[in-house]
């Protein structure tokens, strides 16, 4: 599998389709990458691309009054790691490199990170939090089999209203 060096595209894009330059943030990855944005602080989050099954949790924070930042989050994951931002801090979620559990940490800055905490879920793949309705949800790959495939799992209660 090649390494692809984390890019973001720059100035933003009004239209979603019109984007001109990119720029490298820091991080590298093997696989996917996923951001947020809170307090001003963009925030993308990403699995190093040392070994696929047990590569670090990397971030890249971007400040107002600074460029870009990397850094490895003292924690590694087994699938990608998703992120989303909820009251003024981040959540990361990820899968434990030595098993199936689903770990959450946060940050209020995007560079210190709290320790590991198991969800009492389990995963066979990448975690995708949301925030809807100031509530969070996160969507995960489960591990039981449905007709031999993994069904996509959420946690529940959805906010819905």
């Amino acid at each position: 599998m090649s390494t692809a060096a984390v890019e973001s595209c720059t100035p933003t894009s009004l239209d979603g389709s019109s984007f001109t330059g990119v720029e490298y943030i820091g991080i590298n990855t093997k696989s996917g990458i996923s951001s947020t944005v809170s307090g001003g602080l963009v925030v993308a989050t990403c699995q190093d691309n040392v070994d696929l099954f047990t590569s670090g949790i990397m971030t890249a924070v971007l400040s107002p009054t600074g460029g870009w930042s990397s850094h490895y989050i003292g924690f590694n994951t087994s699938a990608d790691p998703g992120i989303t931002a909820l009251n003024g801090t981040f959540h990361i979620y990820n899968r434990d490199p030595g098993g199936g559990g689903i770990f959450h940490h946060t940050s209020t800055d995007g560079v210190t990170w709290s320790e590991n905490t198991y969800e009492g879920f389990n995963t066979s793949g990448a975690c995708a939090p949301v925030v809807i309705k100031d509530a969070m949800a996160v969507f995960y790959a489960g591990t039981g089999s449905n007709n031999g495939n993994n069904s996509v799992m959420l946690t529940y209660p959805f906010p819905t209203s």
